[in-house]
């Protein structure tokens, strides 16, 4: 199967297909056209399409022969009579060489100057078609190379506007507004990649402003068509948004949308994004324009990455970094969480529990409801999802603030109650020094009535024994 094919004389139609800027596809059209002028019997089909269209072209074929046409992946591709599978440049050659007798010693070299100087003179020869590049890096990969055809005499105004802003332009205060730096922020897989947001709010223009549908005329049948996104599907609000499609044939944007160029290489970056793309139509990682501008076959192009972007990486990273073990304590939280909801919270125990509770409420009456909410409420507290650490510590030292706040109140209390109680017992002494001194004061007033007692006594014998007093009581005993 994999051997030289060999054919009988008969009419031939050999199709040649593979990528413009691919030098083993001039060596094979050198040697197609040296079978064509040694028998007229062989017809010839070239198809020479940019890096995009081949990709899609190769699809479709593989889709629509299938057989060993799956399996071929490089250009060129070589077949004969619609279906007749030969393969790339090595096994067209040995074919030529078998039924043609062709040989070629041609160096490989000579062939890709020859490729790069047609295609040269294609672009320069059609002063419709602009060329503007744009490089792209996705997170921290190596920059990739887009390039772009503009459709100058479809919609000169919209390629102007684009082809300014690749540049770099500056604008009426003096300030330069372009695509540099912006980056691919929406992805609607099989549909499109859109990007270009200069500044913020609705976007920017050369035009100091919104401009006008230039033209409608090119069809979405294609994928990679380069087109102008709008303000809220509105018409005439054109800025600086384009958007490239990533399936085709996309007929509901036909003469709504103005398409002014395609991607002619580098659109399998675009197809990166789009396999990579999020739920909220964002791709997975940032996509930004590290450079851009005119475009010029045969220049050298380097494609360095500014200090200004490894910058914002370094400081991206160092968040990306910090939001990571933020995130990490936070699991680590949860899953200790979740042990302990666990062995809290069995399954089934809280039916059970309150299945518990309301016998016991029928058995025990009104009384118990307060102990039932209570416990309801203890309950609730358990089933309350904890915060964050940072958060626990903060109530933790608050906790511990309160408990030193209390521990100082019983200290001062404890010490109040010692000073009454030393009090009392001061109190008390004074008491009993105060009852001895009125004890004392009790003898002592008892003494001295003891003491005029006597000498009442005394005073009443010396009376009874004065003579006029008895004369006196005898006189007082006659009368009566």
């Amino acid at each position: 199967v994999h051997g030289i094919i060999k054919i009988q004389m008969q009419t031939l139609k050999v199709t040649l297909a593979g990528k413009k800027n691919d030098p083993y596809l001039k060596q094979c059209q050198v040697a197609l056209d040296y079978i064509r002028q040694k028998s007229p019997k062989v017809e010839e089909e070239s198809l020479w399409m940019f890096e995009t269209e081949w990709d899609e072209y190769l699809k479709n074929i593989q889709k629509i022969l299938g057989g060993r046409f799956l399996h071929h992946k490089m250009s060129p591709l070589v077949f004969f009579n619609t279906n007749q599978y030969i393969g790339g440049a090595a096994e067209f050659l040995a074919w030529a060489e078998e039924n043609f007798d062709y040989h070629d010693s041609t160096q490989i070299v000579l062939y890709n100057k020859k490729c790069q100087e047609m295609i040269k003179k294609q672009m320069l020869e059609n002063p419709a078609r602009k060329y503007c590049y744009m490089d792209y890096m996705i997170g921290k990969d190596a920059p990739t190379k887009v390039i772009f055809e503009l459709y100058m005499d479809v919609a000169p105004l919209t390629c102007t506007n684009f082809i300014e802003l690749c540049k770099g332009f500056i604008n009426k205060k003096g300030k330069e507004i372009g695509y540099k730096g912006s980056q691919i922020h929406r992805i609607v897989p099989c549909m499109f990649a859109q990007g270009g947001m200069i500044g913020k709010g609705k976007g920017k223009s050369i035009y100091a402003g919104e401009f006008a549908d230039e033209s409608l005329s090119v069809k979405h049948d294609r994928v990679g068509i380069l087109g102008m996104a709008k303000r809220g599907n509105l018409p005439h609000t054109n800025l600086c948004q384009f958007y490239v499609t990533l399936a085709a044939p996309l007929t509901f944007m036909d003469k709504k949308y103005v398409a002014f160029g395609r991607v002619i290489q580098g659109f399998r970056l675009f197809k990166l994004l789009e396999k990579g793309t999020k739920e909220n139509q964002q791709p997975a990682d940032k996509c930004r324009i590290i450079g851009c501008g005119i475009y010029e076959h045969g220049k050298t192009y380097k494609m360095e990455i500014p200090k200004e972007f490894l910058e914002k990486e370094e400081s991206n990273e160092g968040s990306a970094k910090k939001d990571k073990k933020k995130t990490e304590k936070d699991k680590k939280g949860d899953d200790k969480d979740k042990k302990k909801k666990k062995k809290d919270d069995a399954p089934g125990d809280k039916d059970k529990i309150k299945k518990d509770k309301d016998k016991e409420k029928d058995k025990k009456g009104g009384n118990d409801d307060k102990k039932d909410k209570k416990d309801d409420e203890k309950m609730e507290v358990k089933e309350k999802p904890k915060k964050d650490k940072k958060e626990d510590q903060e109530e933790d030292k608050g906790e511990k603030d309160k408990k030193k706040k209390e521990k100082n109140i019983e200290k001062e209390e404890g010490n109040g109650e010692k000073d009454k109680k030393k009090k009392d017992k001061k109190g008390d002494k004074d008491d009993d020094k105060g009852e001895k001194d009125k004890k004392d004061e009790d003898k002592g007033e008892k003494d001295k009535k003891n003491k005029k007692d006597k000498k009442d006594k005394k005073d009443g014998k010396d009376d009874e024994n004065d003579p006029k007093d008895k004369k006196k009581k005898d006189k007082k005993d006659k009368k009566r």
